[in-house]
Parts: structure tokens; C-alpha cells; sequence
């Protein structure tokens, strides 16, 4: 489902590295509306239904504060 709204790929956070974190943050920064959209669609409703835990997390593309801390981060 991700690659059908998103066309960059997400990469992978380097544990000892503090500036792949910051990268990432650009990275979801980057692809902020195909996440939201993603989360929007009706397969996403009958995929959370199967992983509510999952599928929590995600929902906080949709929260403006959650965006908010990234731009503080960065």
C-alpha cells in the first residue's frame, strides 16, 4: 500500500547514527501527504482493523501536533 502513495522509499535508521534519525525525519517530512493519504484510503481501514497496535502509530500522520515536534526536531 505505501508504494502505491508514496514514490520514495523510506530508509533504514542506523543505530549508532544521530544524524540518520534527523534524516528520516526529513524523509517523512518529504512524503508527509502520500503518508496521510495512505492512511486515508479505504484498504488502510480493513488493515488496521487486523493490527490495531500498528495501526495506531500511524494514525499520528494525520495529528498536526505530532508534525509540529518533527519541525521542532529539525
Amino acid at each position: 500500500m505505501f508504494n502505491e502513495y508514496v514514490k520514495m522509499k523510506l530508509l533504514s535508521i542506523v543505530e549508532t547514527g544521530f544524524a540518520s534519525v534527523i534524516i528520516i525525519l526529513k524523509r517523512f517530512k518529504t512524503i508527509k501527504s502520500g503518508l496521510q493519504n495512505l492512511v486515508l484510503c479505504v484498504k488502510w481501514t480493513l488493515y488496521k482493523d487486523d493490527d490495531g497496535g500498528k495501526s495506531e502509530f500511524v494514525g499520528k500522520v494525520l495529528d498536526d501536533r505530532w508534525w509540529d515536534k518533527i519541525d521542532y526536531i529539525l
